[in-house]
């Protein structure tokens, strides 16, 4: 039990934050608790794979290679070390390609060339497909939010706020 102090694996920094709105960014409304769902699930699974996996290392290294605990455990700082250095230099060998695409809006005719509707074009305009706007009402906190992500949102934040006061009560 004294080496969870040294491989605590909870990163909640800036790159958590980078992920999950990536990840809600990109994910349809549908499945987006699915998806972090998974995303907890294999975070939460891969930091205990490399905790019992650097737990046998070092307790390999002391038992049959006779190092002791704080040269076992600079080994196991080392391989992460080197494994970080290598997800860098992965990271910086992505392309443009791994980037979400732009939406591309439709061109508009300039009013000089429009000579009448176009078969394809509604009657009306785009203004026909719109509804009326009817104002809606915001929580003055999420005034830049409608109603439906301001709610999401809260939920999550219930759900996240719940995960973090569990994981205070169960340390590593």
């Amino acid at each position: 039990m004294r080496l969870t102090f040294l491989f605590s694996g909870n990163e909640i920094g800036p790159f958590r934050a980078v992920e999950e709105s990536t990840l809600a960014h990109l994910t349809p409304h549908e499945v987006l608790s699915d998806i972090f769902a998974w995303y907890s699930l294999i975070g939460t699974a891969g930091t205990a794979l490399g905790m019992i996996t650097s737990g046998w290392i070092i307790n390999w290294l002391q038992v049959s290679k006779e190092w002791d605990f704080i040269s076992a455990a600079r080994a196991i700082f080392y391989i992460y070390a080197i494994i970080g250095g290598i997800k860098f230099i992965l990271s910086l060998a992505l392309t443009s390609k791994v980037e979400a695409e732009k939406k591309k809006k439709k061109p508009q005719r300039p009013q000089a060339q429009q000579q009448g509707p176009n078969e394809t074009e509604p009657l009306l305009g785009e203004a026909a497909d719109e509804a009326p706007a009817q104002p809606q009402r915001k929580m003055p906190f999420l005034a830049s939010l409608d109603k439906q992500l301001a709610s999401l949102f809260v939920q999550l934040a219930v759900l996240f706020a719940l995960d973090a006061f569990a994981s205070g009560l169960a340390p590593l």
